[in-house]
């Protein structure tokens, strides 16, 4: 609408003879007996369940609160993926060894030949570990010996020259403490005489004639 025709005077618009001359469409009636098929009673035509079921493979989810609804489809794509086999190798039930394992198996083990040869050799009852205490006591007994005689042998030069050195070094120290003592020695006289200490409980208990007699 321009400036002009909305500040026109007048209550008449001018598209109203644009309105008049428009033709009206003429519609035909036509009656239609209703006739319901027997295999659809519930209003369905006969592709509605696939329709259904192609409607069930997705949904609409909000994914993102920024955006609109987007289609997800449920339907899982099992054909897509390839059959998982779970089973166990051979060697989980079974051990297999190679050549090398088995040399080493022939070198460390014997064989029946082997062991009846074994059985016919002797051997001893004990074990070295074992101690018999008779021939150990006999050894001990004549270390003993041995050290008795080397006790008993006579002395070297040097040894008896040592002993008969400490026997006058022991007479020198006797006559020079014999000297020291005369030296120091007291001489008797009243001088020198010795004074009794007196003993107050001596005569403790005793009468006088006790006291005189002693």
């Amino acid at each position: 609408m321009s400036r002009a025709e909305l500040f026109q005077d007048g209550n008449v618009s001018p598209r109203r003879e644009v309105v008049d001359d428009l033709i009206v469409p003429e519609f035909e009636y036509v009656e239609v007996n209703n006739v319901e098929d027997s295999s659809n009673n519930d209003g369905s035509y006969p592709g509605a369940e696939q329709d259904q079921t192609a409607d069930d493979r997705f949904e609409f989810f909000p994914l993102f609160t920024t955006e609109g609804l987007t289609k997800v489809d449920l339907n899982e794509h099992v054909a897509d993926l390839e059959p998982v086999i779970q089973e166990r190798p051979r060697s989980y039930y079974y051990t297999s060894y190679d050549d090398i394992e088995k040399n080493r198996f022939e070198e460390a083990g014997i064989t029946y030949d082997q062991l009846l040869e074994m059985s016919r050799t002797p051997y001893n009852r004990y074990k070295e570990h074992v101690l018999d205490i008779n021939k150990h006591n006999s050894t001990i007994e004549k270390q003993h010996l041995k050290e008795k005689k080397a006790k008993k042998r006579k002395p070297g030069k040097n040894q008896r020259l040592a002993r008969n050195q400490a026997k006058l070094n022991i007479e020198k120290r006797e006559e020079l403490r014999k000297q020291l003592k005369k030296k120091f020695r007291k001489r008797g006289g009243k001088k020198n005489k010795k004074k009794e200490k007196l003993n107050p409980l001596l005569h403790a208990g005793a009468t006088s004639t006790e006291i005189i007699k002693v």
